[in-house]
């Protein structure tokens, strides 16, 4: 999802009602994630801030703020202490609640293009244009394994349980098991 007039709308499913519009971001917003509660929101736009909002009022909680690049992937760990991010070469874990980088995951030889946690927030798969699936321990940083099965560049992942990965290139779909 991507908004080029810089704002979030929040809309009632139920009856297509408008319920709020978060303003903040000076430029494009490129995609957004919900809290495991709906109580948060995180947002990333190419005004190279990632940002999270309180989705009853509104109001912006924090701004992360990434000086490398803008962030194209963010999401929140379901146990909701913290969010991943990711840009060029690089993946950013942030505390939720203070806004703090944690730490920054390198590896990734070009664009990161997607991340998500896994269901019980110990681990982070990352998705990049150097054809590689990685997969870090969302704690310490380290990498556990890179998948090397794409040869194109991996444009979404996602966990589908702590030990299955499921990436997508342009030609292909891995669905990845490790211990």
């Amino acid at each position: 999802m991507t908004s080029d007039n810089k704002t979030i709308e929040i809309w009632d499913t139920e009856s297509g009602a408008l319920v709020s519009t978060l303003k903040g971001h000076t430029d494009d917003v490129y995609t957004i994630a919900f809290s495991s509660n709906g109580k948060k929101i995180v947002s990333c736009a190419s005004d190279k801030t990632t940002r999270i909002w309180d989705t009853n009022s509104g109001t912006l909680l924090s701004t992360l703020k990434d000086e490398n690049d803008s962030a194209s992937s963010v999401a929140f760990s379901p146990d909701g202490k913290k969010i991943v991010s990711c840009s060029r070469g690089t993946v950013s874990i942030w505390d939720t609640n203070t806004g703090m980088l944690l730490n920054t995951l390198k590896g990734h030889t070009g664009t990161v293009y997607s991340v998500a946690f896994s269901p019980d927030s110990k681990k982070i798969v990352s998705g990049s244009y150097d054809k590689t699936v990685r997969v870090w321990d969302s704690a310490s940083g380290m990498l556990l394994n890179t998948l090397q099965e794409h040869t194109m560049p991996v444009l979404g992942v996602a966990f589908r349980n702590n030990d299955t990965i499921v990436s997508v290139s342009q030609t292909k779909i891995c669905v990845h098991r490790f211990r």
